[in-house]
């Protein structure tokens, strides 16, 4: 008996450290994938964008089109008015940009004012408004 729960003890002495890296690496996995956004102030509130890209951080869509597409379905439930976003463009994370960001353009010719703003880095927040 007392053999027993030596080896056991053991055992779970062994496996302890295993478990503490599979909770650290599942509770850091929320700042793996992180989105922020560039668009204009007249489209829509700070507060929407943000509870947009909350839900988008939980979707945690695979690629560009699938986010795109979701965008689109979802507009409205954000408050944006889809006929008014004439391009959605989605930036992937790089040397310039930290995050993935979505990019919603009511003018197509502001897209690389938009892409500047999202390459300059943010201080406090996760979204940048393109006023």
């Amino acid at each position: 008996m007392k053999k027993r729960f030596i080896v056991a003890s053991l055992i779970v002495v062994a496996l302890t450290p295993f478990g503490w890296a599979a909770s650290n690496l599942n509770l850091s996995k929320s700042n793996i994938n992180r989105y922020s956004a560039v668009y204009p102030t007249e489209l829509v509130t700070a507060a929407k964008i943000q509870n947009m890209l909350a839900a988008i951080n939980q979707l945690d869509p695979a690629d560009d089109a699938k986010l795109k597409q979701w965008l689109t379905v979802n507009f409205k439930q954000y408050g944006i008015d889809g006929s008014r976003v004439k391009k959605v463009v989605i930036l992937p994370p790089s040397a310039k940009v930290k995050e993935r960001t979505v990019i919603l353009l009511t003018d197509p010719t502001d897209e690389a004012r938009a892409i500047a703003l999202a390459v300059k880095p943010s201080n406090s927040s996760n979204s940048n408004r393109a006023d």
